[in-house]
């Protein structure tokens, strides 16, 4: 009996002694530490946390980035018979509208072309013409712009169509 009550006491100070240091896994990594490489050089620098899956997955993903996109409609000189200029999905206002007044110009647009332009950014526009004026409007949806372009068209003048409709959006960045 006294060898059992001896070899408890041994037991029972070297558990005590243990105590006072960290407890490593057989790995070399303290407990929720894993080695990420292998074999085990410096168990203190080679050791990461552990990632749970559930920790992992609650990890949102990154939003996508949108880049803005610009349009631009240039109209000339209508008492002439003057052109108009389209541009569509240019990366800024002045790019927009240096393209539409070049080609409102390119087809005998004039002068006019610097004064009756319209620029629009990550939207729809629509262009209406009657006999006697026109009208430009944008939305958020190329049937919301065609509409309210006929509409304001039609409230002014007579025979409008839509001349143009189009769309310049938002672009996601790579």
């Amino acid at each position: 009996m006294q060898f059992r009550a001896t070899g408890c006491a041994i037991l029972l100070l070297a558990l005590w002694g243990v105590a006072d240091r960290p407890v490593r896994a057989e790995n070399g990594c303290p407990a929720g530490y894993t080695p990420w490489r292998v074999p085990i050089q410096s168990p203190q620098s080679d050791c990461v946390p552990i990632v749970d899956d559930v920790e992992a997955q609650a990890v949102a993903p990154r939003a996508p980035q949108w880049v803005s996109r610009w349009g631009a409609i240039a109209i000339g000189d209508t008492s002439t018979g003057g052109g108009v200029g389209i541009s569509v999905y240019r990366k800024s206002r002045g790019d927009a509208q240096r393209a539409a007044i070049r080609e409102c110009s390119d087809t005998g647009g004039g002068a006019a072309c610097r004064v009756n332009i319209f620029a629009y950014h990550d939207q729809c526009v629509a262009l209406s013409w009657g006999t006697r004026g026109w009208n430009i409007n944008s939305a958020e949806t190329l049937e919301e712009a065609t509409a309210n372009s006929a509409r304001e068209c039609a409230g002014r003048t007579e025979g409008c169509r839509i001349f143009y409709s189009g769309c310049s959006l938002p672009v996601q960045r790579r």
